[in-house]
């Protein structure tokens, strides 16, 4: 890693603690009234009220669901100010991408923390009403352990793929997937400390080192890495499929994934993609034409090979003959269409996500 590269690293994790201290000062959740704010202060509890016209079940259920829903909110903000400043100081696309997928899954799992206060529970005018509350200081040696065993997880995670070896990128690539899960969680188990008891694990940026050190690790072997690329002929046999465009969108969706092309053989490259375009024609006064790919990866050094299969639904085009769906249908199929069914073909393979 380049001096500018580690320069933004340390200022990234400074901001980043900067941005937990001003967030932590500022968190709570939100009361109803001046009442339950008197009965439940902010400092420390999390306060919820729900209210139904149909059972008080319902009522209870609804202040839960809008206390889990608090602490959600606090998680997703939270993270999506750090992938701000992650794209801001360019730190590896990969951090934005995780935290991206814990924004979206972020849920509050220890809902039986939460207690209904049962001077709370009433019905006026037909409406029913509780409120739900959460003790900041009961819950946090709950929430603390979930973080440990998950801190622990990505650490033993983390020692595994260092030990993976430097040739051996599907292992890497399977080793790095779980390091990439087990630092979901744990970043995800620190966000709820820090939404519900006020403070980020000590040790959390410890954490965010090590992966750091994964991400860079998979940057470094894909760096520069080769495929050579060839596309077969169609099937079935005489479609009027342009195989050097093809070739050419295939080419610039590898190229998006940071990977090299380099010719079209085991001896051009270490890595050999064969990718078999396969077109599927129904209909007898118009015609539907529908394209899918079937292939392989091949690792030319060591002889493994990988079977993979790329398909979209929107890969479907007609016309009132063959070679008029065809030629639609082919506009269709671009790097961009391709690159994510790529990754998702290749990804048990060579870490790209």
């Amino acid at each position: 890693m380049d001096a500018r590269s580690n320069r933004n690293r340390r200022r990234s994790l400074a901001i980043f603690a900067v941005v937990w201290l001003v967030l932590a000062a500022g968190c709570g959740g939100s009361a109803s009234g001046p009442a339950v704010r008197t009965r439940y202060p902010e400092a420390q509890y999390l306060v919820a009220t729900g209210e139904s016209s149909e059972s008080q079940a319902q009522a209870e259920a609804r202040a839960r669901a809008a206390l889990a829903a608090q602490i959600r909110s606090q998680i997703r903000s939270v993270l999506e100010d750090q992938s701000r400043q992650a794209s801001r100081d360019g730190v590896i696309s990969t951090e934005s991408t995780t935290r991206s997928s814990i924004r979206q899954e972020a849920e509050f799992g220890r809902m039986e923390l939460m207690r209904v206060d049962e001077a709370s529970r009433r019905r006026r005018g037909g409406v029913y009403q509780a409120t739900v509350y959460l003790d900041r200081a009961e819950a946090r040696p709950v929430l603390q352990a979930d973080y440990t065993a998950a801190a622990e997880l990505l650490v033993r995670e983390a020692a595994s793929l260092d030990a993976v070896a430097d040739d051996d990128l599907p292992g890497f690539a399977a080793h790095y997937a779980l390091v990439r899960q087990a630092y979901a969680e744990a970043e995800a188990r620190a966000m709820e400390l820090r939404a519900v008891a006020g403070a980020i694990p000590v040790d959390f940026f410890d954490l965010r080192r090590i992966w750091f050190g994964a991400a860079d690790q998979r940057q470094r072997r894909l760096d520069g890495l080769r495929l050579a690329v060839v596309i077969n002929p169609p099937i079935p046999a005489g479609d009027p499929l342009d195989l050097a465009a093809l070739r050419e969108q295939v080419v610039a969706a590898v190229g998006d994934l940071g990977l090299v092309v380099r010719g079209r053989t085991c001896d051009d490259a270490p890595y050999l993609l064969v990718v078999q375009p396969r077109l599927w024609h129904k209909g007898m006064l118009g015609v539907e034409s529908r394209l899918t790919f079937t292939g392989h990866l091949r690792d030319c050094r060591a002889g493994h090979r990988w079977e993979i299969n790329l398909a979209d639904p929107a890969w479907v085009a007609d016309g009132a003959r063959a070679e008029e769906a065809v030629r639609k249908l082919q506009m269709l199929v671009d790097a961009a269409s391709l690159r994510p069914h790529l990754v998702e073909a290749l990804a048990d393979l060579l870490p790209l996500r």
